[in-house]
């Protein structure tokens, strides 16, 4: 049932995330994640960069707290290519993805993807105004 519904669920994530990119447009302190050129993503997670050096735990624990606005869960630790899972399909490093992961580790954020959709506009709203 979903799989014949993937487009419109890939559609409404785009749409949402692209509310997302210009809430966040020239917000100081916060760098959405950014699709390279030429490729388009099905939108799975809305990922943010804080700063270099900045405290997630504190970050999350200060919009929970003064805005009652709970993020997901975190990013993954480790990049497709080098999950055990996928090992016999590996062809290398990919030092972008690597690297992103580790960035992603310390500094990365994420508004649910798949659950886009459930999100009304009141509480999108809220989690961009604050």
């Amino acid at each position: 049932v979903h799989l014949r519904r993937m487009d419109e669920f890939i559609t409404r994530r785009r749409e949402v995330a692209a509310r997302y990119d210009k809430a966040l447009a020239g917000l100081d302190g916060l760098e959405p994640l950014s699709e390279p050129a030429g490729c388009r993503g099905n939108i799975y997670k809305y990922i943010v960069l804080l700063p270099p050096g900045a405290d997630r735990a504190w970050f999350k624990q200060e919009l929970a707290g003064k805005h009652d606005v709970r993020l997901a869960g975190e990013v993954y630790d480790l990049p497709l290519h080098q999950q055990p899972v996928l090992a016999e399909y590996a062809g290398g490093a990919l030092p972008v993805a690597e690297d992103m992961m580790r960035c992603s580790a310390t500094r990365g954020l994420r508004q649910p993807g798949p659950e886009l959709t459930a999100v009304g506009g009141r509480q999108r709203s809220e989690v961009t105004e604050v």
